[in-house]
């Protein structure tokens, strides 16, 4: 009788860990995805202030009628636009 309530104990044990690791595994995965999120928007975020300061360098450039380092900072916006775009799809 004893031993018999001993292992309905340790059942009861093991399926409540059981549980318990499981929904911790399952908010962590959350956890993960979130981070996720966000890393992506910083990196979202940085990219266009890193366009944004190349587009103001080009223009002063522009001004300045250094047409040549306005022509390279033109093609290194154009890398940046794309590498942008293919993160976005």
């Amino acid at each position: 009788m004893m031993e018999d309530v001993k292992i309905i104990a340790y059942a009861l044990l093991v399926i409540t860990n059981v549980c318990c690791i499981l929904y911790i595994c399952r908010e962590f995965k959350k956890l993960a995805n979130r981070v996720e999120k966000y890393l992506n928007y910083t990196n979202s975020r940085y990219s266009m202030v890193l366009i944004n300061q190349l587009l103001f360098l080009r223009s002063e450039l522009v001004k300045n009628e250094d047409y040549k380092s306005a022509a390279k900072i033109n093609e290194i916006i154009k890398r940046e636009i794309e590498k942008e775009n293919e993160r976005s799809d």
